[in-house]
């Protein structure tokens, strides 16, 4: 029996967080199985804060699957990333008062998160 590959997309717009901190996560599990790329962020330190949206962007990506294929028979020990990026998105610019009547621009960056999961074909 011949399966057919199937995606589902995922995109997370607008997260208040830089996109190297978020890249550091997906440098991780970008490639790898589902199962896998869930373990590797459930297991690493707490300290990383983009666990949360990437978390959130991966259960997306398998909703929008399994809505978009529902007739199929989907296989989650098939299923891999795809893709796993993230772009910068808007900058707020913010100003704190400094010294003698000055102001020091602070930059508050974001990001969009793009996640495909598909499957894999088998034979």
């Amino acid at each position: 029996m011949i399966m057919k590959a199937i995606q589902g997309k995922s995109y997370t717009k607008n997260v208040r967080m830089s996109p190297t901190k978020i890249r550091m996560i997906l440098n991780h599990i970008k490639g790898s199985d589902f199962r896998q790329a869930l373990m590797l962020i459930l297991l690493l330190p707490k300290g990383y804060k983009a666990q949360q949206p990437i978390l959130k962007a991966l259960w997306s990506a398998l909703a929008n699957l399994i809505t978009a294929h529902s007739q199929d028979s989907i296989d989650l020990n098939s299923l891999y990333l795809k893709e796993a990026r993230v772009d910068q998105g808007r900058t707020m610019k913010r100003f704190r008062p400094r010294a003698q009547g000055r102001a020091a621009a602070i930059q508050k960056k974001t990001s969009h998160i793009t996640i495909v999961l598909a499957s894999r074909e088998t034979n």
